[in-house]
């Protein structure tokens, strides 16, 4: 059996590289930034491919998922940032449940 993964916040695919290296095949993957994405799709062309984890709806994919891996931005939980939290822009914590 195929180990399958969602990459959520996928940027650069680094979480897409690892679970490839280690057996797993990325079967969907979520970034918002076009030039990212536009690379996403030329490295792992057989994956889906949508642009907003806000409006991904991964219940399709439920029961075929070995596992969901991502890293929402951190920016706006950030001790180290401006500490907005959910009013941030950048707050799609929720977005991942």
């Amino acid at each position: 059996m195929t180990r399958t993964i969602i990459d959520l916040f996928a940027g650069l695919g680094g979480f897409s590289i690892a679970a490839h290296a280690n057996g797993c095949e990325p079967i969907v993957q979520v970034e918002k930034e076009p030039f990212l994405l536009a690379g996403l799709k030329q490295v792992w062309p057989n994956a889906k491919h949508h642009d907003d984890a806000r409006t991904f709806d991964a219940t399709p994919y439920r029961g075929t998922i070995w596992a969901v891996l991502g890293g929402p931005p951190c920016q706006d939980a950030s001790r180290a940032g401006k500490q907005a939290g959910s009013k941030g822009m950048r707050w799609l914590w929720p977005s991942v449940s």
